[in-house]
């Protein structure tokens, strides 16, 4: 177990719907809660190397996204940007589910960090993840849910 300042490092950037790359990262962003899109983050990679995405919404980790891995992200340079050697965003995207699409604020944290091994109390080889960036962002739903919900 080597403890690598560069595993995990990336850059969150900040969420937005629709589709990837459709608008820029931000913050906080509203939808009428009718109307919710898929969802996307964007991060930046620092280092070279494997990495770890989580989401969590309202202080709960997204069980369908838990532990998403990246291999091998590589840093490579926007050719529109190779004066300013800018390292590529990339988009991840997740889903909202049912119970948080409620009118209102909520918290959406992302996560970035790695994987690495130990031994538990009897001595069997483990592995976790180490959360090792957060961004908090805000999800607003406006108007009024409609259909019975």
């Amino acid at each position: 177990m080597s403890d690598n300042p560069d595993r995990g490092a990336v850059e969150l950037l900040g969420i937005y719907g629709h589709s990837a790359y459709h608008n820029p990262p931000a913050n906080y962003v509203a939808f009428d809660v009718n109307q919710i899109p898929m969802m996307f983050f964007d991060y930046r990679p620092v280092r070279k190397g494997n990495i770890m995405l989580g989401v969590r919404i309202d202080g709960q980790l997204l069980k369908d996204f838990a532990d998403h891995g990246e291999e091998g992200v590589h840093t490579d340079v926007d050719p529109a940007k190779i004066e300013d050697r800018q390292v590529k965003r990339r988009a991840q995207d997740f889903w909202v589910p049912q119970k948080y699409r409620t009118v209102g604020r909520h918290k959406v944290e992302l996560l970035a960090g790695y994987t690495e091994e130990y031994r538990d109390i009897l001595f069997r080889l483990r592995s976790r993840t180490v959360w090792k960036t957060t961004k908090m962002c805000i999800l607003e739903f406006t108007g009024q849910k409609m259909g019975g919900g």
